[in-house]
């Protein structure tokens, strides 16, 4: 990216400019989801960097405009189409996290402000920094004359629509599969799978969870759970299982294993008859019948008395406070038949069977839908953005249709090529659909938009085109939606520009 559009400013302190308004819109939005949530997810933080990677053309087509228009001229020129490519980007993010999901609020939250200060600093930074552009006379550069297609009739656009319409309605589907969103290659999951099978541990699929209201309450009952779950072992029906009363008992089973222990005598004449005729002395088992003793003295312990570190952390994740009341978890592994282990579960109160698969599956699924629905809100409120600024019914329906003819056409593509589509493709589609709008809105103004339009669709369609070829799943995804949609895009955006008459101005 940075080699083509250092060869399209042909300027080193340009192509620096270039990185300003990112660096500072991922700045911002990152600290806005600190002050706001408190912390940045990783996963957001690296998505959102992704899709932050649109704000790279604002400056390229300022600078390009002051290249070929002069820096005077050039913040007139963008000003317009940026500040409405960038508050319809903007919103289209921001209405994916009304659904009250925090992953996707902090991503909404950092995209957008990301977005609008990215904006911002083009407009009014860059214009005021020596960048380097050499003015040139005449209307568009060469190569701008070279991307901008003649207009295409609108009909191609409408087909693509039709096409993504029909895709989402007959055979496009969402993949609920969390192990096919792991960033882990295929054959390393499946080694894993190999080398579970062999120690006897098998992939998590199912748990038991154990409600009580109080912190007491959930152990007792896990302790009634872990006896069933030990018949059923023994039967057969499950390979083992992992309580957390193994390590953390109820206070009541503590006392009555602490009064079941022998007092000192018992255990000294116990000692001395086993070490009879043995070359053991007995006393040398004092310690050991003081430690008894004092066990008698010392209070059951709870998971907090537990020290830090690995068992502490490991209780703390199968025992904790949920919604109001305690919830335990016990961990299941080769299981054979689901139905006879719930209904043996079934007199323990608090106590039911998770199938882990299908829960994630339709997490994942509402967490799908609900992304899908907020999209269609955002584009809604761009639609009306667009009919009331641009004031020009015909450029807003170009506008909006070189949008929905790149989401549409990708969205049929990635059905002939991905398949089902998971959370990273849907949520790629709001990238795919800022770069339609700020295409659209620059090339149908002027031929020399539509040179800053090229070179920031060659830019794109190259960067992720490579992570198409990753072999990272997450990775492959994200570039092969990116790159449909971009190539998808700045073909409509350029066949949808009008011819440049002698009276048109940037």
């Amino acid at each position: 990216m940075l080699a083509i559009i250092g060869l399209a400013l042909r300027s080193a302190r340009a192509l620096l400019a270039c990185a300003l308004p990112v660096g500072a819109g991922l700045l911002a939005g990152t600290a806005t989801v600190m002050l706001v949530f408190g912390q940045v997810h990783g996963i957001t933080l690296a998505f959102a960097a992704t899709l932050l990677g649109i704000t790279a053309d604002y400056p390229l087509h300022l600078l390009w405009h002051a290249r070929h228009a002069g820096a005077r001229h050039a913040r007139a020129a963008v000003r317009r189409p940026l500040v409405l490519g960038a508050g319809s980007t903007a919103i289209a993010f921001a209405a994916i996290g009304i659904g009250g999901f925090p992953g996707l609020q902090q991503l909404a939250v950092l995209a957008a402000v990301g977005i609008l200060v990215a904006a911002a600093v083009t407009l009014w930074v860059l214009p005021g920094l020596p960048l380097g552009t050499d003015t040139q006379a005449g209307g568009a550069a060469p190569a701008a004359a070279a991307l901008a297609l003649r207009r295409w009739p609108a009909a191609l656009a409408l087909a693509l629509v039709a096409a993504g319409v029909t895709a989402g309605a007959t055979v496009v589907r969402l993949d609920t599969d969390l192990e096919t969103l792991s960033p882990i290659p295929a054959e390393l999951r499946e080694r894993d799978r190999e080398a579970r099978a062999a120690v006897g541990v098998g992939t998590p699929g199912h748990l038991v969870r154990v409600t009580a209201a109080t912190r007491r309450s959930a152990l007792e009952r896990t302790e009634r759970t872990a006896a069933r779950l030990a018949a059923l072992q023994r039967d057969g029906v499950i390979g083992h299982f992992s309580a957390v009363t193994a390590l953390v008992p109820s206070a009541a089973t503590q006392r009555e294993r602490r009064g079941a222990l022998p007092s000192g005598a018992e255990l000294r004449r116990s000692l001395r008859a086993a070490t009879a005729g043995l070359p053991l002395r007995a006393g040398a088992f004092e310690p050991f019948v003081r430690d008894v003793d004092a066990s008698r003295e010392l209070e059951p312990l709870g998971p907090g008395g537990l020290p830090p570190g690995f068992l502490q952390r490991w209780v703390e994740a199968r025992l904790f406070a949920l919604d109001g009341e305690w919830t335990s978890l016990v961990g299941l592994g080769q299981i054979g038949a689901p139905g006879a282990i719930a209904a043996t579960l079934q007199p323990v109160r608090g106590a039911s069977l998770l199938d882990v698969t299908a829960v994630t599956s339709g997490l994942v699924s509402h967490y799908q839908r609900a992304a899908l629905v907020h999209f269609g809100l955002g584009l809604a409120a761009i639609t009306v953005l667009l009919a009331v600024v641009l004031g020009d019914p015909r450029r807003a329906a170009a506008v909006l249709l070189t949008v929905a003819g790149a989401v549409g056409g990708t969205l049929a593509l990635l059905a002939l090529v991905t398949g089902p589509l998971n959370v990273f493709e849907v949520i790629s589609l709001l990238l795919v659909t800022g770069l339609g709008l700020d295409y659209a809105l620059f090339a149908t103004g002027a031929a020399r938009g539509r040179g800053s339009v090229g070179v920031c669709a060659l830019s794109t369609v190259t960067v992720f085109g490579l992570l198409a070829s990753a072999s990272v799943p997450v990775l492959r995804d994200i570039g092969t939606t990116v790159a449909l949609g971009t190539l998808l895009a700045w073909l409509l955006a350029v066949s949808a520009a009008r011819p440049e008459g002698p009276r048109s101005r940037d």
